[in-house]
């Protein structure tokens, strides 16, 4: 196991966690008209939050596909918080997305990664491609940070 990614999951701010619990549960609840069979967590890092906070809101998931662009984070992700509904993959969808994925997922879901997105509109057109007819795409990100511009 990663030690520093241990570490990094354990030093995460509890009351963040529990921000995007809170705000996922509203939001969840808002996203009528369309299934939970197949769902995205777009920069899963090191799949605390996939499986804790996201995977508990799927009640009826057939699938859920978390990516990363970080290797070790998704090794981390695979080996510290498996499920049988997850899957882990190392994947930046903005360069490569795999052809079965088209028009393949209810919901799309991008806690704190959507601002490391470097070409926006690719981004959105991946989403556009992926996304059933009806499907949703929800993001919490950062507005403004003293450690780096947003």
């Amino acid at each position: 196991m990663n030690s520093k990614l241990a570490q990094y999951c354990l030093n995460r701010q509890r009351e963040d966690l529990e921000w995007v619990n809170s705000k996922l549960s509203y939001y969840a609840s808002k996203l009528t008209g369309s299934n939970w069979d197949f769902v995205l967590d777009f920069g899963c890092g090191p799949g605390d939050v996939t499986k804790n906070i996201l995977l508990p809101h799927c009640l009826n998931v057939t699938k859920l596909f978390a990516v990363d662009i970080q290797p070790a984070f998704v090794e981390f992700a695979r080996e510290t918080f498996s499920d049988k509904r997850i899957q882990y993959f190392v994947l930046d969808i903005t360069q490569k997305t795999p052809q079965q994925w088209a028009k393949m997922f209810d919901k799309v879901f991008a806690f704190f990664s959507f601002h490391y997105v470097k070409d926006i509109r690719k981004f959105l057109e991946v989403l556009w491609g992926i996304l059933k007819p009806g499907g949703y795409f929800l993001s919490f990100g950062i507005a403004s940070s003293p450690l780096f511009s947003v």
